[in-house]
C-alpha cells in the first residue's frame, strides 16, 4: 500500500469513527460535545495531510466538510467548525507573508492567489504547525463559551422577573445562564416541557406547551436555547419555541437565545427541512403498535424562529440583535471559503 493509500485509509477510519461518535447516542448529543470533536478530527486530518502546498491542505478540510455534511446534514455546527478551521488556515497563511489579512482589506486580492505561489510550499510546514496549535485554541475557546454565555445573564435577567425556558433539563448552557443570573438578582422560573416527570431544579416550575397562553402575562422575559442562527437573524430552535415566541410577540414580551459563536450558520438556508430532525413521537407503546405501517407520525425536533420575534442574542462575546448578526460572518468566517463550499 502507497503512502497516499494509506493516509486516506486513516483519514477514513477517522471520519467514520467521528460519524460512529455522533450516531451511538440514543438521543442528539450536546452541541459543545459536537464541535469539539469536529474540531478533534480536523486536528487529526491537518496531521495526516501529506501535501506539499496550503492550497491543498484547504482543499482537503472543505472536502472533508461536505463529506461530513452530506452523512449529517441536519447538524449544521459540522459545517460551521469545518470553515472555521478552514479560515484559520488561510489567516495563518496570509498572516506569514504579511500580507492583509481580510480579503476586503486589499484591493490586491482581486488578482492576487497567494495560495498558488512558489513560496507557499515553503510555508507550507510552519503553517501546518501553528493550525495545529490554533485549533487547540478554539477548542479551549469552546471549552469556556459557556461561562462567557452566561456572563450577560445578570443584564438580562432582572430581580423579581418572571423568566419562561424551554427543555431546562436539556441544555447546559440555559442552566448554567439561569444560574449566573441568580447570583445578583432574585426571580421566579418557568420551564416548558414535553415530560412534567422529569428532574427539574426546586427553582424551576414546569408547565406543558399548552398552558403557555395562559401563562405568558406573567412572563416578563423568556430565555430559549439554540440549534443554529443564519445570516438574517433568524434561527433554529427546539420544537415548541416558535409557539412561545408567537405568545411572546402578542404580550409584548422580550425573547433573548443563548448560543455559542459555532452556532452561527453563514451560509443561508432557504429550505431548512433537510436540517431538522425528526424524534420518536411521544404516544404510548399500545397505540405505536396499533398504528404501526398504517400511518406515519412525524415530529420535528426543531423549529425556524423568524427574526421578528427574537429581541437578542445573547453570544460568546456580547448580546446582539438579529440585524446585526450577518456583521459578524466575516469575523469567523472567509469569504472564499463560503463561494467555494456552497
Amino acid at each position: 500500500m502507497t503512502e497516499q493509500a494509506e493516509t486516506s485509509s486513516e483519514i477514513n477510519d477517522a471520519r467514520i469513527a467521528f460519524l460512529l461518535q455522533l450516531r451511538k447516542r440514543q438521543n442528539r448529543a450536546p452541541s459543545l460535545t459536537i464541535a469539539k470533536e469536529t474540531t478533534k478530527f480536523l486536528r487529526k486530518l491537518i496531521e495526516l495531510h501529506k501535501g506539499n502546498c496550503i492550497k491543498s491542505l484547504i482543499s482537503e478540510i472543505l472536502d472533508e466538510g461536505r463529506k461530513l455534511s452530506a452523512s449529517e446534514a441536519y447538524e449544521p455546527i459540522i459545517r460551521n467548525v469545518v470553515l472555521m478551521v478552514s479560515k484559520m488556515a488561510r489567516d495563518e497563511a496570509m498572516r506569514i507573508r504579511n500580507e492583509p489579512i481580510s480579503p476586503y482589506e486589499s484591493l490586491n486580492t482581486l488578482w492576487l492567489d497567494s495560495m498558488h505561489s512558489d513560496e507557499n510550499k515553503a510555508n507550507y510546514k510552519e503553517v501546518k504547525k501553528n493550525l495545529k496549535a490554533l485549533t487547540k485554541e478554539l477548542d479551549r475557546e469552546m471549552s469556556i463559551c459557556r461561562p462567557n454565555i452566561a456572563e450577560h445573564a445578570p443584564t438580562i435577567i432582572r430581580l423579581y422577573d418572571t423568566v419562561l425556558v424551554h427543555s431546562l433539563d436539556q441544555s447546559d448552557t440555559l442552566k448554567e445562564f439561569i444560574h449566573k443570573a441568580q447570583e445578583t438578582a432574585k426571580f421566579s422560573v418557568i420551564t416548558v416541557t414535553s415530560r412534567l416527570n422529569s428532574n427539574y431544579p426546586s427553582y424551576a416550575n414546569p408547565i406543558e406547551l399548552r398552558e403557555v397562553a395562559s401563562k405568558m402575562p406573567e412572563v416578563t422575559k423568556i430565555v430559549l436555547p439554540c440549534v443554529a442562527i443564519f445570516p438574517d437573524g433568524s434561527c433554529l430552535l427546539p420544537s415548541g419555541c416558535l409557539s412561545i415566541c408567537l405568545a411572546a410577540k402578542r404580550h409584548s414580551v422580550p425573547v433573548y437565545i443563548v448560543a455559542a459563536n459555532y452556532k452561527l450558520t453563514p451560509i443561508f438556508v432557504s429550505d431548512v427541512s433537510p436540517m431538522i430532525l425528526l424524534k420518536k413521537p411521544s404516544i404510548p407503546f399500545k397505540q405505536a403498535a396499533e398504528f404501526n405501517g398504517s400511518c406515519q407520525i412525524l415530529e420535528p425536533a426543531y423549529e425556524l424562529v423568524q427574526a421578528d420575534l427574537v429581541s437578542g442574542y445573547a453570544l460568546n462575546t456580547a448580546v446582539v440583535i438579529p440585524s446585526h448578526i450577518s456583521r459578524l460572518k466575516e469575523d469567523y468566517y472567509h469569504a472564499l471559503d463560503l463561494l467555494e463550499y456552497s
